[in-house]
């Protein structure tokens, strides 16, 4: 499922590009779409996170793999807030 929504990202915002503006966002929201609705939680790129993110996209022409390393480090942070979450329940 992990390949399949940042395969989804990666060309969406590389080769579809529809919007004049908010392709990033869009994006993001379908994965999360997709991901919510195979019971894992949402990705969340964090402003810390951002520069990784870009670079990601810049080097996953080069180095495939680099776009799926960087949505997965993100996919186990949020498993680790959802464990969080349900233990202080």
């Amino acid at each position: 499922m992990l390949k399949i929504v940042t395969d989804f990202h990666f060309q969406f915002l590389n080769n579809i590009h529809p919007f004049g503006d908010g392709n990033g966002r869009i994006a993001r929201i379908i994965m999360n779409i997709i991901l919510l609705k195979s019971k894992y939680p949402p990705i969340f790129i964090k402003s810390i996170n951002k520069l990784d993110y870009m670079n990601s996209f810049e080097a996953e022409e080069n180095s495939p793999g680099s776009m799926l390393n960087f949505i997965a480090d993100r996919l186990i942070e949020s498993f680790k807030v959802k464990e969080k979450f349900l233990k202080s329940r």
